[in-house]
């Protein structure tokens, strides 16, 4: 069986319908709990995705969340990426940091779970990039840049500044030495 067809099988048997639209999105966070309590004590958080469904239904959609699939009767992992039904008491221990105001029309589970990502890399592509692009499936108007791509530019525009000033300086002190000489002569 082709690699696809069998994603495919194991999508349509996982007890969630990856169909299901969705209306309402929300960015959650929680404790690092993988650190214990380093990860506590350094304020690391870990960030998923909620999405409410037409039908009212709920799910957590994360990336590099912990292997504990078995607990939910409605999962779906590929990956480092899973999808699980939840309850409202499942996240009575996160909180909510982002609602995302507009779902676009026609969104489906399905696109937020393929948006998140399988693929986990610490620095490159961890749960804060899953709900990044979570968000920009979402509302192309959210902002989609990554926390790497902030962190990018930023810097550069750090060292833009830094290097204009420096510029500026120079111009300056060049400029009073030529005056400082004419007043000699």
């Amino acid at each position: 069986m082709s690699e696809k067809k069998e994603r495919q099988r194991r999508r349509k048997h996982s007890g969630i319908d990856l169909d299901q639209v969705v209306i309402k999105v929300g960015i959650y966070k929680r404790p690092l709990y993988s650190l214990g309590q380093f990860g506590a004590l350094l304020g690391l958080d870990h960030e998923a995705a909620v999405a409410t469904t037409v039908n009212s239904g709920l799910y957590l959609i994360e990336k590099g969340g912990p292997h504990d699939d078995i607990n939910f009767p409605a999962r779906y992992r590929e990956g480092e990426c899973r999808i699980v039904e939840i309850t409202p008491k499942d996240i009575r221990d996160w909180e909510l940091i982002r609602p995302i105001g507009k779902v676009n029309p026609g969104v489906t589970l399905e696109d937020l779970f393929d948006s998140c990502g399988s693929e986990y890399g610490l620095a490159t592509d961890n749960c804060w990039n899953g709900t990044h692009r979570i968000r920009a499936t979402c509302n192309p108007d959210e902002d989609g840049m990554t926390w790497q791509e902030k962190g990018a530019l930023r810097a550069a525009v750090g060292v833009g500044i830094a290097v204009a000033a420096a510029g500026i300086l120079a111009f300056a002190l060049s400029g009073n030495s030529k005056e400082k000489e004419k007043a000699k002569q």
